[in-house]
């Protein structure tokens, strides 16, 4: 697994992300250009960044599709994580996939697997407005079937609308 860190950090916190995973760190002391990034994140399955770091649509489907194995060896119960995830973004609409399954080593209350999936998509209506939603599903230890649904409707401030200052 492969992850970018946009700037450096906490040596402490970089070793941590390093434990964890292939880590290339951005070198330079200084915000990382929008193009460089866009580069960067092909490939990667995850990104550690700042606030400061532009993240949207488009940064999401330069990642392309990302898929992760883990494997868990905890002391209640042994288990393989899967996880898979896209984006597509057509124009002013938005989508996006994200699955996550466990399969443990023993059934925890009678369950051998679990799954948690959540479906989404936006479209941006005016410059400074945006209506988007979510479906998720959830099966696990806790939840025989979970459904769950979020519609969310983003007013996004500090854009101007080309009145005279």
């Amino acid at each position: 697994m492969k992850v970018f860190v946009t700037r450096a950090i906490a040596e402490k916190a970089l070793a941590r992300v390093r434990q964890a995973a292939e880590t290339e760190v951005w070198p330079e002391d200084r915000a990382i250009p929008r193009e460089v990034l866009l580069e960067k994140v092909r490939g990667m399955a995850g990104l550690l960044c700042l606030l400061t770091d532009p993240i949207d649509g488009t940064l999401m489907d330069a990642a392309g599709v990302s898929l992760a194995v883990v494997s868990g060896d905890r002391a209640e119960n042994e288990y393989q994580e899967y996880r898979g995830y896209a984006t597509y973004s057509p124009a002013k609409w938005r989508f996006a996939l994200d699955a996550l399954t466990h399969q443990y080593e023993q059934a925890i209350d009678g369950t051998e697997d679990a799954y948690h999936v959540v479906a989404s998509a936006g479209y941006q209506l005016l410059e400074i407005l945006q209506l988007s939603g979510d479906l998720t599903y959830t099966k696990s230890p806790r939840f025989d079937e979970d459904y769950a649904g979020l519609l969310r409707v983003s007013l996004l401030y500090g854009i101007s609308t080309g009145g005279k200052q």
